[in-house]
């Protein structure tokens, strides 16, 4: 008797678990977009509106803009300020910046 493994049995072996490829997080990392004023807040907010109203879901329209969730949780304030009232919204922000 050999104690060497016959080839049947290092075919076998060797099937065993696979490696399961994920997708790099890297990817979306580099498609992700910054705002830096309020006028882009309400720019971006717009944009994910309008995809939603097209039939999307939410994180679709997230995704397609390169946008993250908790983004969208932070800035929604200041967009919705700025839909309620518009005639307010610079004096407001006049404020906030006085207080930086």
């Amino acid at each position: 008797m050999s104690t060497t493994l016959s080839d049947k049995d290092r075919k076998k072996r060797k099937k065993g678990k696979a490696k399961k490829h994920r997708k790099s997080k890297k990817h979306d990392q580099n498609q992700r977009t910054r705002v830096q004023n309020p006028k882009q807040v309400v720019t971006q907010y717009n944009k994910i509106l309008r995809l939603f109203k097209q039939g999307g879901t939410m994180s679709a329209a997230f995704k397609h803009l390169g946008v993250d969730w908790n983004t969208i949780v932070a800035t929604a304030p200041i967009a919705e300020l700025f839909f309620v009232a518009p005639e307010r919204t610079p004096k407001l922000l006049s404020m906030v910046k006085g207080l930086h």
